[in-house]
């Protein structure tokens, strides 16, 4: 391995020396360990349309958590919301 370790997207983990190795494991096991209580919170797809719903904005994202609620088993808040915003975001048209 060179010099710019391994590591994909914004991390990178060192692994020339065993130190370096060392390190890089331990990043990656406290990484680990706070991504799983994060996942632990969803319990069902409700849960998941919820969060997304709480960090995200705009028409895209208005369009995703529609069918986030329609995968969550809430047909009917899925067609309204969707038709919504065929209606007024997109004019009608599509």
């Amino acid at each position: 391995m060179g010099r710019d370790g391994i590591g994909h997207g914004a991390e990178s983990y060192l692994a020339e020396i065993k130190l370096e190795l060392k390190t890089s494991i331990e990043s990656v096991v406290n990484a680990l360990s706070r991504a799983d209580s994060w996942f632990a919170k969803f319990r069902t797809m409700m849960d998941v349309a919820t969060e997304y719903k709480l960090y995200n904005g705009g028409a895209i994202a208005n369009i995703n958590f529609g069918f986030l609620l329609l995968l969550a088993g809430k047909v009917i808040e899925a067609k309204e919301r969707l038709l919504w915003m065929k209606i007024h975001i997109f004019n009608g048209n599509g």
